[in-house]
């Protein structure tokens, strides 16, 4: 699983706070992601008639840590292994090509733009 954040989500994953994303599905069900400032690293899921929702919890502390350097991903360049699941937090960076309807006035600078 592979959550990127933009800069407000960053913000808040920092300071303790929750983020949370909704895909709506086409027969109405929703699939719901969050990621949660806690204790430990865990991944939980809640199942319900009408949504899924995942539930990604990582240590307080890291996240701040993580949201307040230049650091991209919040477990460095590896995934965090929840077992089973792989999980990789990173910012998400302006793309160095433009894409038509992409919005990305709340992501961070790419280092890898050029002037």
């Amino acid at each position: 699983m592979r959550l990127r954040l933009t800069r407000s989500e960053v913000e808040s994953i920092g300071a303790g706070r929750s983020v949370s994303e909704t895909l709506h599905l086409p027969d109405g069900s929703a699939l719901i992601y969050t990621l949660v400032a806690g204790t430990s690293n865990a991944v939980h899921m809640r199942r319900d008639s009408s949504q899924v929702e995942i539930v990604v919890e990582i240590v307080a502390s890291q996240a701040h840590t993580w949201a307040t350097s230049e650091q991209v991903g919040y477990s460095g360049e590896t995934p965090l292994q929840i077992d089973p699941v792989s999980v990789l937090i990173e910012k998400d960076f302006t793309c160095i090509t433009p894409r038509i309807g992409e919005e990305e006035s709340d992501t961070f600078p790419n280092p890898q733009a050029v002037g």
